[in-house]
């Protein structure tokens, strides 16, 4: 449904993939569409197409919010008409987002004998009611059966799918990292000149959180923990890297969340040291300035920030959240996972700020676990693989 410039995880990672897959031979596209609430959309014309990047996105205009079944619906007959009359038709479809209310189109694309597949990036989360759960299991499948293959980055999530019923082929393609890309800095010189140039000092001790600033992120345990780092670390900035809460497209109740937020930032008496940034194209500029990476979030499917924070050999600390992967290797080796209370996550911060050999271990060991298990090579292989494995269905048809 989205791509840039809107702000979206997925999207962004198979942009950054699609270098390395047109060099294995995938000729792409991108179908996405404009919706009320997307930028511009109030010039937006039915159908536009654009180069990003060297890679060719159809934009179709859509009538509705975003995250609605009923503007799903439209994009999916969008998607249908466009392959049918296009003059040539794509050997396989692969989808970032997908839902029930889209089973229709997505039938329909199968009589054009298409093969389709979808990345299922986020863990799905079951009702702690056990008859919503039973309701749960029955409706959830649909968003799979439609499809030839639904790729997942972890076992967890895997497994995950497997108990709610989806029976279709999974396969298991973890993300992968650019570790020319992100990288750790090469000396303390060039640290330094990185934080002259972004507006920092070179003493600061600098806390980073990449991604959307959202209720599911866990912003709001990390902002509790900020005013007990702030008091003890007087040198200490926390930078958050992403679009913040006004910016959010979802429909996610970000009211209370934003009080929870500006509450603690007033309370703990540093707002002063606190920077956000909005999106940025570079995230690895502020990794690799940063001393410390934290991420807070509830719920996740392998978040791509986690390991560019690996490759960047930035110290690590997690919370526990739904559908951690045993993917990021090992707990309190390759990085450290905090209990969700606040006064726990503080002090771990404050003890990787403390502790310059302990920074250096977890840094050295989350970049050695990403080169051996997670490069970007082995995840575009196994992509060009199946997208050959899933369009020779085409040919046989």
């Amino acid at each position: 449904m989205h791509f840039a410039p809107v702000y979206s995880g997925p999207a962004l990672r198979f942009q950054r993939y699609a270098p390395g897959l047109r060099q294995r031979g995938i000729d792409l596209s991108v179908f996405s569409a404009v919706t009320d609430d997307s930028p511009g959309a109030e010039e937006a014309v039915p159908r536009q197409e654009v180069n990003i990047d060297g890679l060719p996105v159809m934009r179709t205009r859509i009538a509705g919010p975003a995250r609605n079944g009923r503007t799903l619906r439209r994009f999916s007959r969008s998607l249908f008409w466009h392959c049918y009359e296009t003059v040539r038709r794509p050997e396989l479809i692969h989808f970032l987002s997908l839902s029930q209310e889209a089973a229709p189109w997505m039938l329909a694309l199968r009589r054009l004998s298409i093969p389709l597949m979808f990345t299922h990036t986020m863990l799905s989360e079951q009702s702690p009611n056990p008859w919503k759960r039973r309701l749960q299991r029955l409706y959830w499948p649909i968003h799979f059966q439609t499809m030839d293959c639904t790729v997942v980055s972890s076992s967890v999530m895997r497994d995950n799918l497997r108990e709610i019923g989806v029976r279709n082929r999974i396969e298991v393609i973890p993300n992968g990292v650019d570790l020319q890309r992100f990288q750790p800095v090469e000396s303390p010189v060039t640290k330094a000149e990185l934080r002259l140039r972004l507006g920092f000092c070179p003493e600061d001790e600098i806390i980073v959180f990449v991604g959307s600033i959202s209720p599911r992120k866990g912003l709001d345990l990390l902002m509790e923990a900020w005013g007990e780092i702030a008091r003890r670390r007087p040198k200490a900035r926390l930078l958050l890297v992403g679009p913040k809460h006004e910016e959010i497209r979802k429909k996610e109740d970000v009211r209370s969340f934003k009080e929870s937020l500006d509450s603690s930032l007033s309370e703990s008496g540093a707002a002063d040291r606190v920077h956000y940034t909005g999106p940025v194209a570079e995230p690895e500029v502020y990794l690799r300035l940063s001393d410390v990476f934290v991420f807070p979030s509830r719920r996740e499917g392998m978040p791509n920030v986690v390991l560019e924070a690996f490759g960047c050999g930035l110290p690590s600390i997690l919370t526990p959240f739904l559908g951690l992967p045993a993917e990021f290797g090992r707990p309190d080796r390759e990085y450290l996972l905090v209990q969700r209370d606040s006064r726990q996550l503080s002090r771990a911060i404050i003890a990787v700020l403390s502790n310059r050999e302990l920074r250096t271990q977890l840094g050295g060991r989350a970049r050695a676990w990403v080169q051996n298990n997670l490069g970007l090579d082995r995840s575009l292989d196994l992509y060009a693989d199946l997208y050959r494995d899933l369009g020779s269905q085409r040919l046989q048809a």
